[in-house]
């Protein structure tokens, strides 16, 4: 804290050499305690400030498929009104749905807030827990983690609760499992399999002694193998296995499965949608014009023969250019950036709907998919 300490030379007395006198120190002392003095008594009270008396909470036991929520109320116990906004939220399981609510009013001085934290298990068995970050303006504590522990129990648990495949090229076989723990008294076995797609297979066996020590409380379980063959195409699944067994009150048993095929040639740029396999360059001004850029990734065993060569372009309005494919020997991959330009007064037209997009083709090199094409978004107006 700075003090300024402003005094008048006839009210300071002096001695008859005109130089200040010993009460001069007292004087000033008298006068720097009561400036010192008018400080507020806590200053850590300035501003907005967090204060919280439970950060984690337990609920114990709960059964799988249920749902529950608890309130961590947040208290303002500065003099300027505290502000709260969601930040990240982790939960450990994959598939339990979790939630944080609270009002989107700054908290005044004084006043407590009640942040709400919801969740529902929907396969998942096994010990849970789930964190959420909120954000605050109090310089003190910009970050406030709150956390909600607990375990799930039910009559069977699946380990994973589901698997996800990742990474995978097209004309790639991949393979995964899962563990399948039963809690109940009566005797479980897996007895077949509905299976979702041809290009999927399903094998099971029955876990060892030393595998059950991973739960202690199973009293069997089973290694379930879930491999996907080379035939799979080209994109994003969402399966469901559903696994029969012999139980009584509980006869089938649902393994969520998803993952995402990729092609060995891939496009990537601002805009691109490889769920769509469209590029949204949106609204231009005709006046203007604009240019954009995508890039061609091949990889694989034919990433170094790759070559692209552009066969047809819709609309005559979009002028696409190739460059030179170059390997990447450090990534193993070959790239050819693409440009799409638009030239300033084009006529104005609108393809944003499907069935009105543009279409860029292209031929490749790759014995697995020959021709490329690319959908464009976009509109030109006036």
């Amino acid at each position: 804290m700075a003090l300024a300490l402003v005094v008048r030379a006839s009210e300071v007395p002096r001695d008859r050499n005109g130089r200040w006198s010993d009460s001069c120190v007292s004087y000033l002392s008298v006068v720097a305690d009561d400036r010192v003095s008018a400080a507020p008594a806590d200053a850590d009270q300035l501003g907005p400030r967090v204060a919280t008396e439970q950060e984690e909470h337990d609920f114990g036991k709960a059964d799988v498929g249920g749902s529950g929520e608890h309130a961590f109320a947040i208290k303002n116990a500065g003099s300027l009104p505290l502000r709260l906004s969601l930040g990240k939220t982790t939960c450990g399981c994959c598939t339990c749905v979790c939630q944080t609510t609270f009002p989107p009013e700054d908290v005044l001085p004084g006043n407590s807030v009640d942040v709400v934290l919801k969740w529902t298990s929907k396969h998942y068995v096994g010990s849970f827990r789930a964190t959420s970050t909120i954000l605050t303006n109090d310089p003190r504590r910009p970050e406030v983690r709150l956390a909600v522990t607990g375990r799930f129990t039910g009559p069977v648990g699946v380990v994973p609760a589901r698997l996800v495949f990742s990474g995978v090229r097209v004309g790639h076989a991949a393979s995964g499992e899962v563990r399948v723990f039963s809690y109940l008294d009566e005797p479980l076995e897996i007895v077949g399999a509905d299976l979702p797609d041809a290009h999927v297979r399903v094998a099971w066996h029955p876990l060892s002694a030393e595998q059950l020590r991973d739960d202690p409380t199973a009293k069997a379980g089973y290694r379930v193998c879930i491999d996907l063959d080379a035939g799979m195409p080209a994109g994003t699944f969402h399966h469901t296995i559903r696994l029969k067994t012999t139980s009584r009150t509980t006869p089938r048993i649902d393994i969520p499965v998803e993952g995402a095929i990729t092609n060995d040639i891939s496009v990537a740029g601002r805009g691109w949608n490889p769920q769509t396999g469209a590029v949204t360059i949106g609204s231009v001004q005709s006046r203007d014009g604009t240019q954009w850029s995508l890039l061609l990734v091949a990889r694989g065993s034919h990433a170094k023969d790759a070559r692209f060569q552009l066969v047809n372009v819709f609309p005559d309005v979009l002028d696409v250019e190739l460059a030179p494919t170059r390997y990447v020997s450090e990534t193993d991959c070959a790239l050819c950036p693409l440009k799409i330009r638009i030239a300033p007064g084009s006529i104005a037209a609108t393809h944003l709907e499907p069935g009105q997009l543009g279409r860029i083709t292209i031929q490749t090199s790759h014995p697995v998919l020959p021709q490329l094409d690319i959908l464009v978004r976009f509109a030109i107006t006036n």
